[in-house]
């Protein structure tokens, strides 16, 4: 993908977590069935990485969970990390929840990771918003290079064209003065309407659609076999596709 390309697809994305932070939160009140799933599976005590934390409603889950250790979310919006220390301000055990700020487009995302032991890391609804393969790789690789060899890597993307209504939301690339030719196979520009404003002015995420091949494939690609899949979320249960990565020793 060409670099003024990939620059501008980060500036769709930058630009609506920063201008629409607060109607999105909003949004995400809950966490999604399959994340809760797999938080059923964590160990009572640990050290957990949430990388792409939002508004930190699962550091919440976490906590009121009774969940012990370390719980360290980030994100590149300042308005979503802001919603996610007032979300666990009233939490119980706040001590050991913290939130930074990181944008992943950057190579030194990794600068604010505490270094601890993680027992998991979990990057739900993340990959999906990524530009282009070799920068998802890149991505990647850097989170092999924090996990220990035994910490098992959650990865949740996005299925939009398992429903119908997101289907809809699905808009040209010429929207926006982009050709189809410029970006990759799978990648979509989606509108967003859950917003009010005077200009009423529209809002887009880019998002990469991954099948499970390709999913699996960047695993490997990046130093990880798979150790599970599933789907789950939305009506019918087919909203996101999860995966547990394992670092190959």
């Amino acid at each position: 993908m060409d670099a003024e390309i990939k620059a501008r697809l980060n500036g769709i994305n930058q630009e609506f977590y920063q201008t629409f932070a607060e109607s999105f939160s909003q949004t995400r009140g809950r966490v999604q069935p399959g994340v809760l799933q797999i938080l059923s599976l964590m160990p009572r005590y640990g050290n957990f990485l949430d990388i792409g934390c939002g508004n930190g409603n699962l550091a919440q889950v976490w906590s009121q969970g009774g969940y012990l250790g370390n719980f360290v979310g980030l994100d590149f919006s300042p308005g979503l990390v802001a919603a996610a220390r007032e979300r666990i301000q009233a939490a119980s055990n706040t001590r050991s929840i913290s939130f930074y700020e990181a944008d992943l487009s950057r190579d030194d995302w990794t600068s604010v990771v505490p270094e601890l032991k993680w027992d998991a890391i979990f990057s739900f609804a993340v990959l999906h918003h990524i530009p282009a393969a070799a920068s998802r790789l890149r991505l990647c690789r850097q989170i092999s290079a924090i996990a220990c060899p035994d910490a098992k890597i959650w990865i949740s993307v996005w299925q939009p064209l398992n429903s119908p209504r997101l289907q809809k939301r699905i808009i040209e690339w010429d929207t926006l003065d982009i050709e189809a030719d410029q970006v990759e196979n799978g990648d979509v520009l989606m509108d967003w309407r859950a917003h009010q404003n005077a200009q009423h002015k529209p809002a887009y995420r880019y998002v990469h659609i991954f099948d499970h091949e390709e999913l699996a494939m960047l695993a490997e690609q990046a130093g990880f076999s798979v150790q599970e899949s599933f789907y789950s979320d939305g009506k019918e249960g087919n909203l996101g596709l999860y995966q547990c990565w394992l670092a190959k020793n």
